[in-house]
């Protein structure tokens, strides 16, 4: 009976030694990137830095405009988006560019996230040496590739982005499949071609580009969308007689 009184007494004062013994939240967290690596990154987010324009309107919009943008793409940041987003001005005074390994370090960035190629080794090994995680998100060119960037950034920032990630994914996809709805019965589609004109020189988009998915949501038909140059290469220069063969 005795040893029974002892026993409940010690189960008694270790479960209030325990419940006294401070928590320990963790310093870290995991998140996957686009390519399926796992990153480590610091449990709490509150200086980031998007390496697109795209994403550091996707990082405001998560955020509620709650000051995280540290560094960004500031050739992508008009006074526009700085009428928009006033935070921008406030967590990232200095005007620091996420693309300059230096700034990323002087702007106090935890967490840079972008296409894998902004960067070389000898730059990565430089953020890792500065304790700043990168995660890479490399497939925008459609649809499904941006609803999965919108995940990823939204993992990075913090449970209640990541929520308004996954909300805003259902709004995206659902915008789009409305349109489509509406344009099927459209017999006669309109012949689209998207141009660009600098230094003297066309350039235009194929299938592989996002907005081929928008245009063909709405309806219409992107005459260049099988279009390569014989030049190969990545940019898509076209000349005028090619844009008259085409006729849109």
């Amino acid at each position: 009976m005795m040893r029974k009184r002892y026993f409940a007494f010690f189960l008694v004062a270790a479960i209030v030694c325990l419940a006294a013994m401070p928590s320990f939240a963790a310093s870290t967290r995991f998140v996957k990137d686009s390519e399926g690596g796992i990153v480590e990154i610091p449990a709490e987010v509150t200086k980031a830095a998007p390496l697109i324009g795209a994403f550091a309107q996707m990082t405001e919009m998560l955020t509620a405009g709650s000051g995280k943008i540290s560094a960004a793409a500031t050739n992508n940041i008009s006074d526009y988006f700085k009428q928009v987003f006033p935070d921008y001005v406030k967590s990232n005074p200095n005007n620091y560019n996420s693309s300059a390994v230096e700034d990323l370090i002087a702007s106090g960035t935890q967490v840079v996230y972008g296409p894998d190629s902004f960067f070389s080794d000898d730059q990565k090994r430089q953020l890792a040496s500065a304790n700043i995680a990168y995660v890479a998100i490399n497939n925008i060119r459609n649809v499904d590739g941006m609803c999965e960037s919108f995940g990823i950034i939204g993992s990075i920032l913090g449970p209640e982005e990541e929520k308004r990630a996954a909300d805003f994914v259902d709004y995206y996809r659902g915008n789009i499949g409305l349109a489509k709805l509406r344009t099927d019965g459209v017999k006669d589609k309109l012949r689209f071609l998207s141009v660009f004109y600098s230094a003297d020189t066309y350039t235009t988009i194929n299938g592989k580009d996002i907005c081929n998915e928008y245009i063909e949501a709405a309806g219409g038909i992107n005459v260049a969308k099988d279009y390569m140059p014989k030049t190969g290469g990545n940019t898509l220069i076209v000349d005028a007689e090619q844009i008259v063969a085409w006729n849109p």
